[in-house]
């Protein structure tokens, strides 16, 4: 029994990871009803593994990160992109979180670089960074850095 427990979070993450991706995607927010309930079943997930030092440590590692840029008043990373980066860091630990923002950052930058030369895009166009986030944990839930069976 044992042995799915970490198979099912995995989906439960990749449906969280899917859901928050399509609402950013069609609305430009991530909600707090996917996001507040996926942190709570982390923090769980990390109390069950015995692995709640790693999981802390890269959920606040992701926040600080993102946040000085949201202090410095300068636009782009929201609230709910921050939650969101959040329960990522919970869910991947640290390291392993490095890896995932690395991907998700280096995808945003290949879409906007795309869209402003092939779209026409403007450094005033919305760009929703919730999917690459998104992109970045699955990238790295799926390379096996963290395997399924423990």
């Amino acid at each position: 029994m044992t042995v799915y427990i970490p198979f099912l979070m995995r989906l439960f993450y990749l449906s969280v990871l899917l859901a928050v991706s399509y609402v950013d995607l069609r609305e430009r927010r991530i909600p707090n009803r996917i996001v507040v309930p996926a942190i709570l079943v982390a923090v769980a997930d990390a109390l069950w593994r015995a692995d709640v030092l790693s999981s802390l440590v890269g959920g606040f590692s992701v926040v600080a990160f993102f946040a000085i840029p949201a202090f410095l008043g300068l636009p782009g990373i929201g609230i709910g992109d921050l939650k969101l980066a959040f329960c990522i860091g919970l869910i991947l630990g640290w390291p392993n979180v490095t890896s995932a923002i690395m991907v998700a950052t280096l995808s945003g930058a290949v879409v906007t670089i795309l869209g402003s030369v092939l779209c026409h895009w403007d450094r005033h166009t919305a760009i929703p960074y919730g999917p690459f986030l998104a992109l970045g944990a699955l990238w790295v839930l799926a390379s096996n850095l963290i395997p399924i069976f423990q």
